[in-house]
């Protein structure tokens, strides 16, 4: 509205021939570049999200040609650049699983356990171009396993987990909200960031104990159940290659995640999840 407004009142000055020893046009173009100065800074205390700033920057660099300031958008984009979108988002995500044989007599867990990853640096996505994606390795607690209904199973151990989990921006997220501002109502935009999750790579191995059929003399044993066993694919996590989503501030903040699957990588076992995913800025 300030830009419509000065171009208004410069253009009605003309029309009357009125001259003024100050240009309007001048003086809210000094404004404009002064407001385009704070978001950056904002965006580099961290204070605001990448996104906002980033669209804050185009539309003041446009008003700033427009009232003929010049083209000032390069000088504005390598200060974005070097003072804020250089910073990546991190990402904390933790996720708690509950696997399930379909089809056992009981319902005992095969696997329950924790993984997480800690700060992950996603990088930021430049409006236009493609999002790079942040990967790293997770970190597992608490796995339990149960070797379920067979006879001669009597124990399960998880053993050597390792994971790597991808995450890459796709895509960005714009609305508005009410926000009281000098005593009236005025819509405010906001800004989110559609993460995607990906399991690169999980995997473990269950060293299982048999016990042998009673009578034959002979002694308990541990063995670890060969690649390819339904134990080895069910210690393979069943997202593999699949994708998961998650919609955060773009300012940093958190999300309740919560799923389940019937269909892990073919081996009959149900999966329940719950965690959270919490999206901060470098500082």
């Amino acid at each position: 509205p300030i830009i419509s407004l000065a171009l208004s009142i410069e253009r009605q000055a003309a029309l009357l021939g009125v001259e003024s020893p100050v240009s309007i046009l001048t003086e809210v173009t000094k404004a404009l570049k002064k407001a385009a100065a704070n978001e950056i800074k904002k965006c580099a205390d961290r204070g605001q999200g990448p996104l906002k700033t980033q669209t804050a920057i185009i539309s003041l660099a446009r008003g700033i040609e427009l009232l003929g300031g010049g083209d000032v958008f390069a000088e504005l984009q390598a200060k974005l650049e070097s003072d804020c979108l250089s910073k990546p988002y991190l990402l904390t995500y933790e996720m708690t699983t509950d696997e399930k044989w379909v089809t056992s007599q009981r319902p005992a867990g095969l696997i329950s356990g924790m993984t997480k990853i800690t700060d992950l640096e996603v990088p930021v996505p430049r409006l236009g171009a493609d999002a790079a994606a942040g990967s790293g390795p997770m970190s597992f607690s608490g796995l339990t396993c149960d070797p379920g209904t067979t006879p001669t199973f009597i124990a399960c151990v998880v053993l050597n987990p390792s994971g790597t989990l991808e995450a890459k921006v796709i895509r960005p997220e714009g609305s508005t909200k009410n926000e009281q501002r000098c005593g009236r109502t005025v819509q405010v935009p906001v800004y989110k960031v559609v993460i995607q999750l990906r399991y690169l790579m999980e995997q473990a191995t269950a060293q299982i104990t048999i016990t042998p059929p009673p009578g034959s003399g002979g002694s308990n044993m541990t063995q670890d159940l060969p690649s390819g066993s339904m134990f080895d694919r069910a210690l393979t996590v069943g997202t593999e290659g699949e994708l998961q989503q998650v919609t955060l501030p773009d300012d940093g903040g958190s999300e309740q995640l919560l799923g389940s699957t019937s269909d892990f990588h073919g081996v009959m076992i149900s999966v329940f999840a719950t965690g959270t995913a919490t999206l901060k800025l470098k500082a």
